[in-house]
């Protein structure tokens, strides 16, 4: 089977909707500063921690997240 499943389709359409709207965003932004204080974040990457895996591991979130959080506290590349 090639491509996408049709199911598959509409869920990642719905995300895209979901997403988009100002209040889910702004409370995605609020969750992830929630898991991962910018304080504990920023010790971590200047202790040395950059790999994300090894941050979502610390911080008990998926590497996404990590990424995300890394964009919202401006930190360049995102790959952290």
């Amino acid at each position: 089977m090639t491509g996408m499943t049709e199911n598959k389709k509409k869920r990642k359409e719905h995300w895209r909707a979901v997403v988009k709207k100002p209040i889910e965003v702004e409370a995605n932004a609020f969750a992830r500063s929630l898991l991962i204080p910018e304080k504990q974040m920023r010790d971590a990457v200047e202790a040395g921690m950059t790999d994300v895996g090894d941050l979502a591991q610390r911080f008990r979130v998926s590497s996404i997240v990590v990424r995300l959080r890394a964009k919202d506290l401006g930190m360049r590349g995102h790959g952290v």
